[in-house]
């Protein structure tokens, strides 16, 4: 697997080769990727899962998340404006932050920061600004 050029794997194996004893880690665990990018990544949107926590491990440089168009609201305040083209964000903007998480994207990827940007119209905004300004 480490000489491999492209390895696919599923979000199921990534899970059950990462387990509490380092002893019983599987090959995606123990290997230190260049690149993990994660398809369908708002699979892992909720950051109690077995299936986040062991994307999150994983040791790579650079990490992708590939998702559906951002396009949703949160308290009837539109986010992204854009047409929907494939799986949109699911339920609320902590989903959002679960990917910012896994790709390490600062500030975002802090709880505390997340929580006071968020939790009113002027921290969405800036939520906003700043993906529109990275992401498009």
């Amino acid at each position: 697997m480490c000489q491999s050029d492209v390895v696919i794997t599923t979000y199921g194996v990534v899970a059950n080769e990462s387990t509490a004893e380092p002893s019983k880690w599987g090959p995606t665990k123990l290997v230190k990727w260049y690149r993990v990018i994660l398809d369908e990544a708002h699979n892992v949107r909720n950051t109690n899962t077995k299936s986040f926590k062991s994307c999150f491990g994983l040791d790579s440089k650079f990490r992708w998340c590939v998702t559906g168009t951002l396009n949703f609201k949160i308290r009837n305040i539109p986010i992204f404006n854009n047409e929907p083209t494939g799986t949109p964000i699911q339920n609320k903007i902590d989903d959002l932050q679960s990917l910012m998480k896994i790709i390490r994207y600062a500030p975002y990827c802090d709880n505390n920061y997340w929580k006071e940007s968020g939790g009113s119209k002027e921290g969405q905004k800036r939520i906003q600004v700043s993906f529109e300004y990275h992401f498009s």
